[in-house]
């Protein structure tokens, strides 16, 4: 879900964004999330203080912050309040309880 968000390729094709102030908030962060977020850091797409998290669980958003830097969100709103790109890696199953939230 993006608002008002470009992104550009450089040179060798790779998609940057066109500011790195850009804000990305990653709704769920396991497996998928961590990958997400890890590639999006490696590549310098965004930095780590323009990077905004949430997961239902506490423990696993807390070791995320850690070891990337990032920060947390307290809720989905909040989340979706404060970033430009959402990006939506949560199991198939709980998409639909996540799109209700960003509904408000």
């Amino acid at each position: 879900i993006a608002k008002n968000s470009q992104f550009i390729l450089d040179s060798d094709n790779k998609a940057k964004c066109e500011e790195k102030t850009m804000k990305i908030g990653v709704v769920g962060v396991g497996v998928m999330g961590e990958i997400i977020v890890a590639s999006l850091l490696k590549k310098e797409i965004v930095m780590p203080e323009n990077v905004l998290a949430y997961d239902v669980h506490g423990e696993r958003l807390g070791e995320m912050q850690t070891k990337y830097a990032i920060a947390g969100a307290a809720s989905i709103e909040s989340l979706a309040r404060s970033v430009d790109v959402i990006i939506l890696a949560t199991k198939p199953q709980n998409a639909e309880e996540v799109f209700r939230e960003l509904k408000g």
